[in-house]
């Protein structure tokens, strides 16, 4: 159970953190005139890129050999 916690809380936390990204992201696009596809690609390889990196980095620490014995 504790597995399924902690994964769907990292889970929630990338997607705030992304969301934060592209509300950010954007407007300051928008602001400089940059076509909607270079935005696209851009928040498309970024968001991706780093939720990967996230949940790869929960994902080994809670099926890690290791986690969950005691100290």
């Amino acid at each position: 159970m504790r597995q399924i916690l902690f994964h769907f809380a990292g889970a929630l936390g990338v997607f705030f953190v992304m969301n934060l990204f592209t509300c950010i992201w954007n407007p300051v696009t928008a602001a400089f005139h940059l076509p909607d596809a270079i935005r696209n690609i851009v928040t498309t390889v970024v968001t991706g890129g780093v939720s990967m990196i996230i949940i790869f980095a929960i994902d080994k620490t809670i099926f890690s050999p290791k986690f969950g014995e005691k100290k």
